[in-house]
């Protein structure tokens, strides 16, 4: 496993149509999260319900997959489970997000982060019991940056600065 010097936190928003910084929620339980980036050019085939397509041709993709075991008793695991059950394409566009990536070889007290925030689509993979004796559940998704709209800020941050991005 590579090692690195950075500790990444994610947060969602569980009202994301209200755009209330007080919604956000920590994601816990995160088994993998892995950035995804290819400039491959993609031909991609979309079908519908009345037998037509949509091809587009992409360029550049970026997305971030998450892997978590679900805890029911964790008010943002049962909020993405909504999503899966709801299957309204609408709900999984527009949701909130903010990935803080603080880089922990800093030796005092404030901590110097990378803040990604903004507009995400999610694309969920899977939804299935780990075949553990104690059927931990998995949940399998990919976080894509909605209309390109995500904001990349640098700053240090300490507890205080913390709270007031994810507006506590």
């Amino acid at each position: 496993m590579l090692a690195t010097n950075y500790v990444a936190s994610l947060y969602i928003a569980l009202a994301p149509e209200h755009n209330s910084a007080k919604q956000f929620k920590p994601l816990v339980n995160i088994k993998e999260l892995k950035n995804n980036f290819s400039t491959k050019k993609e031909d991609k085939n979309y079908f519908h319900n009345k037998g037509s397509t949509t091809s587009i041709v992409t360029g550049t993709t970026l997305s971030l997959s998450v892997s978590i075991d679900i805890d029911f008793s964790n008010d943002l695991h049962v909020y993405l489970l909504s999503l899966i059950k709801a299957s309204d394409p609408l709900k999984l566009n527009n949701q909130l997000i903010k990935l803080i990536i603080q880089d922990t070889n800093t030796t005092n007290t404030n901590k110097l982060s990378t803040v990604i925030s903004g507009k995400a689509s999610f694309g969920m993979k899977n939804y299935l019991p780990s075949g553990n004796a104690d059927e931990i559940i998995k949940l399998d998704f990919d976080i894509f940056p909605q209309d390109n709209s995500f904001t990349i800020e640098e700053k240090l941050v300490d507890e205080q600065t913390l709270r007031t991005i994810l507006g506590e």
